[in-house]
């Protein structure tokens, strides 16, 4: 696999982590739909992260997260210092996997974490 192959970008791991931040703030009712039901979605929040340097060893790729903001209509706050994003290749697979803590502006933190 190519080096570029194992990079991920900025707006790679603000997808990957916009999806676990979702999930922790999606209402209640947001996962209640019958399977016959038309999947509905609304916009949450645009993620701006900002990111260390990547730590490559190997099979693996370390992204650390140093701060960030997000905002959208009903959340924003910002993206605290230590959390990152992990990949692990081999020659058939790959998996990454992406954790932050966020604080909310008046609400308790969220961890995004699996």
């Amino acid at each position: 696999m190519s080096d570029s192959a194992r990079t991920i970008t900025r707006r790679g791991f603000a997808a990957a982590s916009a999806g676990a931040l979702v999930g922790f703030a999606s209402p209640p009712d947001a996962a209640a739909q019958d399977a016959g039901d038309t999947l509905r979605s609304e916009f949450l929040v645009d993620l701006v992260f900002d990111v260390g340097t990547p730590l490559n060893l190997g099979t693996r790729q370390i992204v650390p997260v140093t701060g960030g903001t997000f905002s959208g209509p009903k959340l924003k706050g910002t993206a605290l210092t230590g959390g990152g994003d992990w990949t692990m290749s081999s020659s058939s697979t790959s998996r990454t996997m992406a954790s932050c803590m966020c604080r909310p502006e008046r609400q308790p933190p969220i961890d995004t974490g699996e």
